[in-house]
């Protein structure tokens, strides 16, 4: 490892640009890392009268895109594509190269200053880390992770100096990755990668995580599990109590997964043939761990809905269902008979092998 000079002036000159730059517009060299598919998706399992309920959409949404994720059909996934950068810097959760800052890969505010020197690490490096996975941990594992699993190939994966949550950290160590936490650190060579597509090689990689989780522990199959989300402002769910109360007596195991050991939440997700819970991130574990044909059903606001979910579940051959929420005073509430309903028809599904 190599120590250059990195002086301030770069940093100041690349804020006075303006905004960031694509690096897949300016990079000299890009390629193809996976070609464009288009692959036939199932629809999402609901029941009718839950559409008639929906009053808006989620605003980083479209009707349109929303209408064509629940009825299934033919998608067209983009091809994977790279670019290399040289001396690419990421300094303070940003990555620059020349005099162009490139990504805003954390929250934190852009530098106006950086220290005199800056090690070099010499040899290709992948980055595998964003905006998104550094403060959401739906992310960091549907997202940031699934990306470093290109390491093998690309170079060592790369994410800022951010802490990782003991959670992410297990995770990490369980999908075979080691990071280098990257401070203010120059790249001889950094490969960015536009990894949004959900087509067949992305696809390898989530089965590969999933391979590693749930062989990690073995567990007898069970109903399924409701995963309690933490409270955030307007998103509590009043009757949360009923529900986990029915779902109980249904056999399910009911609990929240943020900040448990790996160690004790493996075992109880490894198995379910279920994933019940409200549209957030920590439905990303049952993602990675249910079993093979299992079902996700997200609970989803009626004032906002979006079904992000549906992507991941169709990747890895799982089902995707939803059941709304309704506002009403203190957050929302869910319907819990339409909720039993619908799990019942998905567990006639299961047992018919539709």
């Amino acid at each position: 490892m190599a120590h250059w000079p990195f002086l301030p002036a770069p940093l100041r000159v690349a804020r006075r640009f303006g905004g960031p730059v694509d690096p897949f517009e300016v990079a000299d060299h890009r390629w193809r890392i996976a070609p464009a598919e288009v692959v036939t998706t199932p629809p999402a399992l609901f029941l009718p009268e839950d559409l008639d309920q929906v009053t808006r959409v989620a605003s980083d949404s479209t009707s349109e895109t929303e209408a064509s994720r629940v009825r299934g059909g033919p998608v067209e996934h983009a091809a994977t594509t790279a670019v290399a950068l040289r001396d690419a810097v990421i300094h303070g959760g940003h990555l620059y190269s020349g005099l162009r800052l490139h990504q805003r890969l954390s929250a934190r505010p852009e530098a106006w200053s950086a220290p005199p020197w800056v090690p070099r690490r010499d040899g290709d490096h992948l980055l595998a880390c964003s905006e998104t996975g550094n403060r959401s941990f739906g992310s960091y594992l549907a997202d940031d992770l699934i990306l470093a699993l290109l390491g093998p190939t690309l170079g060592r994966p790369v994410r800022t100096d951010d802490p990782l949550t003991q959670q992410q950290d297990e995770y990490a160590r369980r999908a075979r990755i080691r990071y280098v936490e990257a401070g203010a650190d120059r790249f001889e060579r950094l490969v960015v990668v536009d990894d949004s597509s959900l087509n067949a090689q992305r696809r390898e990689r989530h089965l590969q995580l999933r391979e590693r989780l749930r062989h990690s522990f073995a567990s007898a199959s069970h109903p399924g599990v409701y995963l309690r989300q933490r409270s955030k402002a307007g998103g509590l769910l009043v009757n949360e109590a009923e529900l986990e109360s029915a779902l109980t007596r249904r056999g399910f195991d009911c609990f929240d997964p943020s900040g448990l050991p790996l160690t004790t939440l493996l075992p109880r997700l490894v198995g379910a043939r279920m994933a019940v819970g409200l549209d957030g991130g920590q439905m990303a574990h049952a993602v990675h761990t249910l079993e093979p044909g299992g079902a996700l059903v997200c609970l989803i606001p009626s004032d906002r809905f979006q079904n992000r979910f549906k992507g991941y579940a169709d990747l890895v051959d799982l089902r995707y269902g939803f059941s709304l929420c309704t506002r009403v005073a203190g957050g929302y509430q869910v319907h819990v008979g339409r909720l039993l309903h619908l799990l019942d028809l998905i567990d006639l599904r299961n047992r018919q092998g539709r």
